[in-house]
């Protein structure tokens, strides 16, 4: 299903070498099954999308999804998150999705306040704090849905 790919930062760091794709079978099983269950048609390219974007997080901390509207960003997440829940349910991810768009900076970012000189935390730091305070192992998103 998942073909050979060539992938750009290995050839350009090792002209020639075509090194063959390494595929999670069962993670490939579960991203269609999730896809289906959304009465989503699984494309091959798409489920390729969204076990490109599994072998991201598996080697970045942040990654960004990028496109024009409706390429299917937040489809590809969503359907990410969902087939991890379906390989592993002891696992499932944790997801903190927000837009800042509409959040005021200082509320989103937090800030100083001048009558005080005391710090005031914003969304995102909190986000992040309450994050780091789980005590489990298990993946935690925070998902931003802007343009860039």
């Amino acid at each position: 299903m998942l073909e050979i790919i060539n992938i750009g930062l290995l050839d350009d760091l090792f002209p020639g070498v075509d090194p063959p794709r390494v595929v999670d079978l069962s993670l490939a099983t579960s991203i269609i099954k999730a896809i289906e269950e959304s009465d989503l048609w699984p494309d091959e390219l798409f489920t390729l999308k969204v076990a490109q974007l599994e072998e991201l997080l598996a080697i970045r901390h942040c990654v960004f999804v990028m496109g024009p509207a409706g390429a299917g960003k937040s489809v590809t997440w969503k359907m990410l998150a969902r087939a991890r829940d379906d390989k592993d349910p002891q696992q499932k991810v944790y997801i903190a999705h927000l837009n800042p768009k509409v959040i005021p900076t200082e509320v989103l970012y937090g800030h100083v306040m001048l009558q005080s000189r005391e710090w005031k935390d914003g969304l995102l730091s909190s986000i992040m704090r309450d994050l780091g305070k789980l005590e489990d192992d298990k993946p935690k998103w925070c998902v931003l849905s802007l343009p860039i």
